[in-house]
C-alpha cells in the first residue's frame, strides 16, 4: 500500500458533510465528492425530488417543482452560487494537467549533491 501526504488539513476533512435543505417535495444538497483517493475534492449541488431517480440543476424552476415559494426559490439560488464559490476556494482542486507538469518538472530538476547547502544567491 501506497501512503502519500494529505494535502488536507484535518480540520478540511473533518469539515467534509453535506447540507441539505429541505422542501415539501425534495431537497436541494450541496455535497464534496472526493476523487482519486483524496487528491482533489469538488464541490456540487444538485437538487433531489421525492420518489424519482436522477438529479436536477440548482434553478427557479427545479426549486418550484420541489414546493418552493417563488421568493424562496430566488434566495436559495442566489445562497447556493456563494456556498459553492466559498468552498470551492477552501478546497481548491488541481487540474490534472498541471499536477502532470509540476510531477514532470520537479523530476526534471537537478539534485543538489550530497551535504552541500542549497543557496540561493551568491
Amino acid at each position: 500500500m501506497m501512503v502519500t501526504k494529505s494535502r488536507w488539513t484535518v480540520e478540511q476533512l473533518e469539515s467534509l458533510r453535506d447540507m441539505e435543505v429541505h422542501f415539501p417535495d425534495g431537497h436541494l444538497c450541496l455535497f464534496p465528492i472526493i476523487l482519486g483517493f483524496g487528491k482533489n475534492i469538488k464541490w456540487d449541488a444538485r437538487i433531489y425530488i421525492k420518489g424519482a431517480a436522477g438529479v436536477l440543476p440548482v434553478d427557479k424552476v427545479s426549486l418550484l417543482s420541489i414546493g418552493a415559494s417563488d421568493a424562496d426559490a430566488d434566495v436559495w439560488v442566489a445562497r447556493t452560487a456563494r456556498a459553492l464559490s466559498a468552498l470551492r476556494g477552501l478546497y481548491p482542486s488541481l487540474v490534472p494537467a498541471l499536477e502532470a507538469r509540476i510531477k514532470e518538472l520537479a523530476e526534471a530538476a537537478p539534485a543538489l549533491p550530497a551535504g552541500e547547502p542549497a543557496r540561493v544567491s551568491d
